[in-house]
């Protein structure tokens, strides 16, 4: 039996030339045939936190995150350090 698991892998950079995509590239590479790989890059399309949001008037893009790390069998988040803190997105 051929069970397929997904992961998935979001980046946690809004620059296209980080080094967080030259990175998740790199361990999409590694995963054998038996793995789904989806990358998340739209980070900077998600709006800043907004505890009223959580619930009630969730934004598509906040729904449709959320529904893909349910579905994963399991999340790799590749996120930037900018002065020994992560970042505010």
């Amino acid at each position: 039996m051929n069970i397929e698991k997904e992961v998935l892998l979001i980046i946690g950079s809004a620059s296209k030339q980080s080094s967080n995509h030259k990175l998740v590239d790199y361990i999409n590479g590694l995963w054998d045939s038996q793995i789904k790989v989806v990358v998340y890059d739209k980070l900077s399309e998600l709006p800043p936190f907004n505890p009223e949001d959580s619930v009630s008037n969730v934004p598509d893009n906040i729904k449709n995150i959320r529904n893909m790390i349910e579905k994963a069998n399991g999340v790799v988040i590749s996120t930037p350090e900018y002065i020994f803190s992560i970042p505010a997105v």
